[in-house]
């Protein structure tokens, strides 16, 4: 038998004995609800927290490395107790302060008031 008939007798018998099989397919609407649920179980277990973090980033062509960023930051991660003033409740915000790209400090921002708080909250909850 030719290399080419047994790969199509392999695909029909492939086809053919997978329709008995068939399992029938969650729809979106049935999905959805239960994943907003787990993102929700997540967002209220998550702590409040300040880490340090290094992201790199390549950009490759043909499995080449053709550019490359490399950044520092500290990524803050806080429970929300209150309404946002839009009147929306979010649990969970993070955000980030970077501080050097590619080894050359990044511009400076101000402190936030939320970042202030979040830090003397952390403070009081270790000591």
């Amino acid at each position: 038998m030719k290399p080419r008939s047994v790969v199509c007798l392999g695909l029909l018998h492939l086809a053919l004995s997978s329709v008995g099989f068939s399992q029938s397919v969650p729809k979106l609407d049935q999905i959805l609800p239960r994943v907003q649920e787990h993102v929700k179980e997540f967002e209220h277990s998550l702590p409040d927290f300040i880490c340090d973090e290094k992201i790199t980033s390549r950009e490759l062509m043909g499995g080449k490395t053709i550019h490359e960023t490399d950044i520092d930051s500290t990524f803050r991660g806080t429970r929300n107790r209150d309404k946002n003033p839009d009147g929306k409740y979010q649990p969970f915000t993070e955000w980030r302060d970077i501080q050097a790209i590619d080894g050359r400090p990044a511009p400076k921002r101000p402190a936030t008031d939320r970042t202030l708080s979040l830090w003397r909250r952390l403070q009081l909850d270790s000591g």
